[in-house]
């Protein structure tokens, strides 16, 4: 359950019985509005037996509604209706009233003689009459319960599903976080050994210099001429030790990051996504496309992609600079290549953004290198390595 956040959990609680509420209802208008519809088709199908006074209009509503409902499958289901039948006066003609001689009121036939009965019938079709429908689904029926479940089957599957998700996610995150750490893990053993190698040097100058503090007292009333020398020898040994000093405080610097970040990869269960060669194909068309006369080397490419979101931005600006008119483009130096039989121009963006370029033959510019100072040296390197 701990891959479940609450709202989930709070929202597969209450939302089976919220639906299952609204559902009941909506399913009760929509039973209504269908058999009132019925009900009023067939109620009065044929109305010449009632003129005749062949059967009273009460009986004849009565069978119509008790053969309406026997036919209905839902009422085993949990459906109850309740009709009522009154003339337009408020007479009530269904369910029939009779009263016994016992004075008990009883519901069923009304028997009459035909003269009454057609007086009686003619005297109904004449006033009109209203038909009410009262649909009811009780709680704990067939159809109720089957409603229940069904949002409770699906409200179940939702809830799994989103917990498989979940588990997935959190253990896709645990074994980057995992390979990261394994990786600040090793960063940390190369600079703890470098650490002891740099102590050990450091142990050496001290040893040596004491050595030489020691020597030079004992020869300084015998060997004049050889304190100058010593004293030198003990600045260059100082001074070497400063610097390893320097390098070893700087080292432990470095170890204390590579611990700190080791404990917030440990504690973390964020992960960083690298864009992919899917994107840098991506970018490869779009600058393609706004660019006509201007073709782009991989390794261009793969610098620009590599660039911050600020810096991007310049060197889109130098780009489209070169593809109006790359003689308007500022040049920083021209350099020359050392094994290339060719030179390649050099220019700048936001700073400390390089781009380095040429004139090809076919009329294009062909940007080769896209990048920043820090990978300068890198670049260069790479240029060395292309054919003219």
């Amino acid at each position: 359950m701990r891959f479940l956040s609450f709202r989930v959990i709070y929202l597969c609680i209450l939302l089976p019985p919220v639906l299952y509420v609204f559902s009941v209802q909506g399913l009760e208008i929509l039973i209504q509005k269908r058999w009132s519809a019925e009900l009023n088709r067939i109620i009065v199908a044929d109305t010449e037996p009632l003129r005749k006074g062949q059967i009273s209009f009460e009986n004849q509503l009565h069978k119509n509604i008790q053969d309406f409902l026997s036919g209905r499958k839902l009422i085993r289901w949990g459906v109850k209706p309740e009709i009522t039948v009154t003339t337009r006066t408020g007479r009530v003609l269904y369910p029939v009233m009779i009263f016994e001689p016992s004075h008990r009121e009883t519901v069923g036939p009304l028997v009459l003689s035909p003269e009454a009965a057609a007086d009686r019938n003619l005297k109904i079709l004449s006033e009109g009459f209203l038909i009410k429908l009262g649909v009811e689904i009780s709680h704990n029926t067939w159809l109720a319960n089957s409603i229940l479940l069904f949002y409770l089957f699906i409200v179940s599957a939702l809830l799994a599903r989103v917990y498989v998700a979940r588990t997935r996610e959190a253990e896709r995150l645990s074994r980057l976080n995992a390979e990261a750490l394994e990786k600040a893990g090793t960063e940390l053993a190369r600079s703890q050994e470098i650490l002891g190698q740099l102590t050990t040097k450091e142990k050496s100058y001290r040893e040596r210099v004491e050595f030489l503090h020691s020597e030079l007292h004992k020869a300084k009333d015998r060997l004049e001429s050889a304190e100058l020398d010593a004293i030198t020898e003990m600045e260059i040994l100082e001074k070497s030790l400063r610097e390893s000093t320097a390098l070893r405080e700087a080292m432990e610097q470095e170890v204390l990051g590579l611990r700190e970040e080791v404990t917030r990869l440990t504690v973390s269960s964020q992960r960083f996504e690298k864009k992919g060669e899917k994107q840098v194909q991506g970018l490869i068309k779009r600058l393609g496309m706004l660019c006509k006369n201007v073709q782009f080397h991989e390794k261009a490419v793969q610098g620009f992609h590599e660039l911050q979101d600020d810096m991007q931005l310049k060197a889109e600006e130098t780009i489209h600079a070169l593809n109006e008119d790359c003689g308007k483009v500022p040049v920083k130096c021209k350099v020359f290549l050392r094994k290339a039989a060719f030179s390649v121009l050099e220019s700048e963006f936001a700073y400390r953004g390089r781009m380095y370029w040429r004139r090809g033959v076919n009329g294009k510019v062909e940007i080769l290198v896209i990048g920043t100072k820090n990978t300068q040296g890198r670049d260069l390197a790479h240029l060395e390595t292309l054919s003219p």
